[in-house]
């Protein structure tokens, strides 16, 4: 072998390894890419899940306050004219706390798209869940509460003759739903603002 055709393998063998090196980087990178973009479209549909989640909420808790105060009225004008409701204002429920769903936030959790999401979104998102949470938590207790107290003493004590004390319940709910509205109104625009701010 002479002198003059080693250095020509040498620079051969180098470009070789190279190319490799090269090779395999750009494949790295592709595939980080590729992953990066997947997070992202997974944070992106989280995020329009949840956001359509809590519109979804809103309206079920306004239906809620809407009856509460149906409710709350009705009762009052009996108590004011010393009557006892008919069996007829008890059709429609008396006490009909909504049924907010957390489907969305829990799925993002749990398949971890929320660490996807901008922590400011995060922060926006989870305390509105957790003002769901002890309204639903209320609500259901409240309702047990309830189903044992009939179970022990009738129907009739419970809800005809003793009315009167779902007057301030049905007003309680009420405000806490009108309360529960806002925080959702809040967290929606907080959400859009911040998706404005992202997509400059």
């Amino acid at each position: 072998m002479s002198d003059f055709t080693r250095p020509r393998r040498v620079s051969a063998a180098v470009r070789d390894v190279l190319l490799v090196v090269l090779g395999a980087a750009l494949a790295l990178a592709a595939e980080e890419w590729r992953d990066a973009r997947a997070e992202r479209h997974r944070a992106s549909l989280a995020l329009a899940s949840i956001r359509a989640e809590l519109l979804d909420n809103r309206g079920r808790v306004e239906r809620a306050r809407v009856h509460h105060r149906s409710m709350a009225d009705t009762l009052a004008a009996y108590q004011a004219r010393g009557q006892r409701p008919p069996e007829s204002v008890y059709f429609g429920g008396v006490l009909q706390p909504a049924l907010p769903l957390s489907t969305a936030w829990q799925t993002a959790r749990e398949t971890g798209a929320l660490t996807a999401l901008p922590y400011a979104v995060v922060l926006a998102l989870a305390p509105v869940y957790e003002v769901q949470s002890r309204y639903r938590e209320l609500g259901d207790g409240l309702a047990q509460a309830i189903m044992v107290e009939m179970q022990r003493r009738g129907v009739e004590p419970v809800f005809r003759d003793e009315f009167a004390h779902f007057i301030p319940i049905e007003r309680d709910f009420a405000n806490r739903e009108g309360m529960l509205d806002d925080t959702y109104a809040q967290a929606i625009a907080r959400l859009d603002s911040l998706q404005r701010a992202g997509s400059h």
